[in-house]
């Protein structure tokens, strides 16, 4: 984009589309001065449709209004919709005394930007609405570089408005354009696998292979050879070669799930690869360079770990060269509604 766009933006003469989900009567009359204060309306036919539109349009902002009883009777699909579209700045058409309410509070609260209580005052709205775009522009600058492509979010399987899913999207963005390793922490449940392939979606190697491994439900006996494959004949039952995980992953990302399950003698092998970038496969003498991005998960303090000698400390600080921690559910309240 270039530098003097953003200038241009206060001009009312450039139009900048805003996506509306709800009642056309409760906007009707104020579309003339919306429009003279250089909106472009894109209307979404229901709730349901309304993600597909803000990814179609290129909308930055949305604004959803219904009556009273419409709200509450809708409350469910706003919601929904809300979490599949939550890169889009939301704006609230409320009616009188409904802030009042604690479900609104709720959902006002987690998921909107902003809001504006009824009846309709055309040039504040356009007012807010301009605080809206102006925070989804540096939004863009931000997590994308100028890059527009809010809508098409690798994160859009991530459900969740609050501050600290925000921060956890942004994150994201940061690591995803660098090689280092990521290890992601938190709690079980917390989606440290989706994070994992947000950043691999995001990154230069998407095209490439995700290769996601559980380090915790692999028998210990069988790790190596799912890791690192084997030659045909290496072991009884060996009837073919097989070629392990780490190279499958190839030009690609290697997530290794609950990396702190993992074995101390396989911790070494790995501590090699992620070293020299080669693997031998079981029963094999050849190196074989292997290019993959690894990035490893766990739930456990691996610190705690290692001080108990149930982790490398080598290891740990070739895998925590950058770390995304995952927020619990009790620390994002917020959240609540739209994962229900």
């Amino acid at each position: 984009m270039p530098k003097n766009a953003k200038l241009k933006l206060s001009d009312p003469s450039i139009e900048r589309s805003v996506l509306y989900v709800g009642e056309k009567e409760i906007i009707a009359a104020s579309t003339g001065i919306l429009k003279e204060e250089g909106w472009s309306i894109i209307y979404a036919p229901s709730l349901a449709e309304a993600p597909q539109y803000a990814s179609k349009s290129g909308a930055l902002v949305g604004v959803v209004g219904f009556s009273q009883k419409e709200f509450v009777d809708h409350a469910h699909r706003v919601e929904l919709m809300l979490a599949q579209s939550t890169m889009l700045k939301w704006i609230a058409l409320i009616p009188p005394n409904a802030a009042e309410q604690p479900a609104f509070r709720q959902l006002i609260g987690s998921a909107f930007y902003d809001y504006h209580t009824l009846p309709l005052d055309a040039l504040r709205l356009s007012i807010t609405l301009g605080h809206a775009f102006g925070m989804a522009e540096m939004t863009a600058d931000t997590f994308q570089g100028g890059q527009w492509d809010l809508h098409h979010h690798p994160e859009s399987q991530m459900v969740g408005a609050s501050d600290q899913m925000q921060k956890i999207y942004q994150e994201i963005r940061k690591v995803a354009g660098v090689e280092a390793p990521v290890l992601i922490t938190g709690e079980s449940g917390t989606g440290k696998e989706l994070t994992a392939q947000a950043i691999h979606e995001r990154s230069t190697r998407k095209e490439g292979p995700f290769i996601a491994v559980n380090c915790g439900a692999l028998p210990a006996n069988l790790i190596q050879s799912e890791l690192f494959g084997h030659e045909k004949g290496s072991f009884t039952g060996a009837h073919e070669r097989k070629i392990g995980r780490i190279e499958s992953a190839t030009d690609g990302t290697l997530f290794l799930d609950e990396i702190g399950d993992l074995p101390m003698d396989l911790q070494t092998n790995l501590l090699r690869f992620l070293q020299e970038k080669t693997i031998q496969r079981v029963g094999g003498r050849q190196d074989i360079e292997v290019n993959v991005r690894v990035l490893a998960a766990t739930h456990i303090n691996l610190e705690a770990a290692i001080k108990d000698g149930r982790f490398r400390q080598d290891l740990y600080y070739r895998l925590n060269v950058l770390q995304i921690k995952m927020p619990p559910l009790r620390d994002r309240v917020g959240d609540i509604p739209l994962l229900a």
